[in-house]
Parts: C-alpha cells; structure tokens; sequence
C-alpha cells in the first residue's frame, strides 16, 4: 500500500492538500514501513495548478492525508481511487 502525506515543511501536516508540492511517500505492508521518500513536484503538478483528468505522480497511492483539502479535490482523489 501506498500512502502520500502532504507536508509542505517536511515536518508537519499541510493544511492545504491542493497547493502543497512536497509530499511524504510510505510504503506499507503487514502493517510496517517499508520505505519512505519525499516526493517533490514542481509548481505546475500541485494538485490546483494540474488538469483533475491528467495522469498525476500521486495517481498510484491509496491514501493521500492532509490536514484538510476541497471537495473538488476530493472527488478527483475519488475518481483514481484514493481515499482522502
């Protein structure tokens, strides 16, 4: 499983999924981590500036976390089958 986890700092939750570009990628399995790296994308794939249909660097995670996010944003993640 893949989980993304926006954090614009590197430290901590960003409150806003749709503009942040720096994200935390865990890889799980059994319950553990197996892997963690930082993705970071540049201005024009942040979600807000990037089209809800094209293919996105996020598209294979299972679950994006973010301290909150838009409902437009939402139904997209819902739309490549992330939960968010």
């Amino acid at each position: 499983m893949k989980i993304a986890v926006a954090s614009q700092n590197r430290h901590t939750i960003t409150e806003h999924a749709g503009r942040c570009r720096k994200f935390w990628i865990y890889q799980i399995a059994q319950n553990k981590i197996l892997h963690k790296d930082l993705l970071e994308l540049p201005k024009d794939q942040s979600f807000h500036e990037s089209p809800p249909h094209a293919p996105h660097p996020l598209d294979d995670a299972q679950i994006l976390i973010a301290g909150s996010m838009g409902q437009g944003l939402r139904q997209r993640l819902a739309m490549k089958g992330i939960i968010g």
